[in-house]
């Protein structure tokens, strides 16, 4: 299907005789392009049956062409939001994914000349960076996030905090942003963000959520290590910031005792400061800030 103007899709599997359902198929060769495309698809089948994919595009010369935003849920009978595989390719320069969970093998591919964000479906999920898919979260492995190149890499969550839960490395040139209102934490020790050279992490809105239990770093508390440049920034045009939360803090802490939230690798300086919190700050302890 092709279109010289917008292209809206809405899928919804409706199988019969127990079967599975999938919202949208875009395999063997078939293809969507348009300007801007939109597709919401829902997978739907019996219990345990598998393969009720929102929405799947697989198979050479299948493709979505477009700046194009992909909504998909998978059914009850198990299945992901999105299935990207077997040569299936998602290119613009645009892309925004929105998926329950998210299927994307080492054929699949997500291409963009400016940016792709990712954000789950449902406002009760959360991301959990370096994860994989469960029930209620979005998993981003890195094995999945390397199928995805852009300038820009997008991680947004504007309903749950985000998860760093194993090591992220991204080996093409490219920036990734986090956007998460309701906050974000490195919640597993040695779980850190590694840029190619010229990389950025930008830190866009949201507390780096950081209770400290200990004085050493990953045991006492969740150090976010980077690998290249970061900046911590408002949202353009908007009051949010990001800030530093204490909460849950039970070490009781010395007189200027010292703690690196966030470690750069690099040589790069962490641009930026926490709201309320210039260079030299000190801090009521506990408490949050």
């Amino acid at each position: 299907i092709s279109s010289e103007d917008h292209l809206t899709v809405n899928g919804i599997a409706s199988p019969e005789g127990g079967g599975f359902g999938i919202g949208l198929s875009v395999i063997n060769g078939g293809f969507l392009s348009a300007p801007t495309i939109q597709v919401n698809a829902t997978g739907n089948g019996a219990p345990g049956t598998g393969g009720n994919f929102g929405m799947e595009i697989g198979g050479a010369g299948s493709r979505i062409t477009g700046n194009s935003e992909l909504r998909g849920v998978g059914g009850p009978g198990g299945g992901p939001g999105i299935s990207l595989g077997n040569n299936g390719l998602v290119q613009g320069a645009t892309i925004y994914l929105i998926p329950d969970s998210l299927s994307l093998d080492a054929t699949g591919s997500v291409t963009a000349s400016s940016v792709v964000s990712i954000r789950p479906a449902s406002p009760a999920a959360h991301i959990e960076l370096g994860g994989n898919d469960s029930e209620g979260v979005l998993g981003l492995s890195d094995a999945k996030l390397d199928r995805i190149t852009a300038p820009e890499l997008k991680i947004e969550d504007y309903n749950q905090p985000v998860q760093l839960v194993a090591p992220i490395t991204r080996s093409t040139l490219g920036n990734v942003s986090l956007q998460a209102p309701q906050g974000w934490i490195a919640s597993a020790p040695g779980a850190d963000i590694s840029l190619a050279s010229g990389g950025l992490l930008r830190v866009i809105e949201g507390a780096l959520r950081m209770p400290i239990t200990g004085a050493d770093a990953d045991s006492g508390f969740p150090q976010l290590p980077v690998n290249g440049a970061v900046t911590l920034e408002p949202v353009p045009g908007s009051a949010g910031v990001s800030t530093l939360d204490l909460g849950g803090t039970t070490h009781a802490g010395t007189a200027g005792q010292i703690f690196r939230v966030i470690d750069n690798h690099g040589t790069d300086a962490v641009v930026g400061t926490f709201a309320g919190l210039p260079q030299g700050s000190t801090l009521p302890w506990p408490g949050n800030a």
